[in-house]
């Protein structure tokens, strides 16, 4: 296996196992989440982006590393502003508070799922007609 392999094996397995474990032990039906449970569960997932960052500098070297501590520091950033949207929509829709932790789960989990099938929808129309890349330039 080559050392990228290595590396999205590796993050396959511990994003699985880390989000059995977040969903399982730290995530519980219809119970409120405390700022003291956030906090614990924002650290846990810091702490782990973290630490697959070191092993991408000893498995991959620096540059690999660093562009993933980069992008990673950019998606937190941008998803700030989701925090906005989801107060609004949960207020708006008037979700009790016990149900808003498993509703922003299915949401992020879906947005994850529908980013996915986008990204690669996407690829393959400009790979068959290029001229979208044009398109999807002006959008932008």
């Amino acid at each position: 296996m080559t050392p990228t392999e290595i590396s999205y094996l590796t993050f396959g397995i511990v994003l699985l196992l880390a989000l059995a474990f977040d969903l399982g032990l730290m995530s519980k039906k219809n119970v409120a989440i405390t700022m003291k449970k956030a906090l614990y569960q924002t650290f846990f997932w810091i702490v782990l982006s973290i630490a697959f960052c070191i092993f991408l500098w000893l498995e991959d070297g620096s540059t690999v590393a660093t562009k993933f501590f980069t992008a990673y520091l950019m998606e937190w950033s941008l998803s700030i502003d989701n925090i906005f949207v989801f107060i609004l929509i949960f207020t708006y829709l008037k979700v009790k508070e016990s149900d808003t932790g498993r509703t922003l789960l299915i949401g992020i989990l879906l947005a994850i799922v529908f980013r996915m099938v986008f990204i690669a929808l996407g690829i393959e129309l400009i790979e068959r007609f290029h001229r979208l890349l044009y398109i999807f330039g002006a959008i932008l």
